[in-house]
């Protein structure tokens, strides 16, 4: 400030009170424009949170029709005579059967009950029903 002299502006601090239009409008804009960031911010986030939503929702929707694809062959299969009462052995046993499904390789995990003991061929029918994508490794 040039009405001061150095050592005194060292030694105090100096406050302007003076109002100006260009200092109100600058308040007023940074007042204006923050709250645009805070909405900028919240979208980014909620975006953000919609593409999680719907990524989840497809996870979900697939394996909803995993699910009824492998019941609907476990179904099939339940007609063919060697397996009559695999339908009613899954409904039975279910977290055992769960367990197997859902392992990360089922093609080495043991089947539950008696169908452990089912030729090879029989044991890949089911596999094919429920876990398709492990065909391969079950061959």
């Amino acid at each position: 400030n040039p009405h001061y002299k150095p050592e005194i502006q060292a030694q105090t601090t100096l406050i302007n009170f003076t109002v100006t239009k260009d200092g109100l409008e600058e308040q007023l804009l940074g007042d204006v424009v923050k709250p645009k960031d805070l909405i900028r911010i919240e979208k980014s986030r909620m975006t953000t949170q919609q593409n999680t939503f719907k990524i989840t929702l497809k996870k979900l929707e697939d394996d909803l029709l995993h699910r009824r694809r492998a019941w609907g062959g476990i179904k099939y299969l339940s007609q063919i005579e060697d397996f009559q009462n695999l339908e009613k052995d899954i409904e039975g046993a279910a977290k055992r059967w769960k367990k197997f499904v859902e392992s990360e390789t089922p093609e080495r995990e043991t089947f539950p009950q008696d169908w452990k003991n089912k030729t090879a061929l029989q044991r890949l029918c089911i596999m094919r029903c429920l876990r398709l994508d492990r065909m391969t490794y079950a061959i």
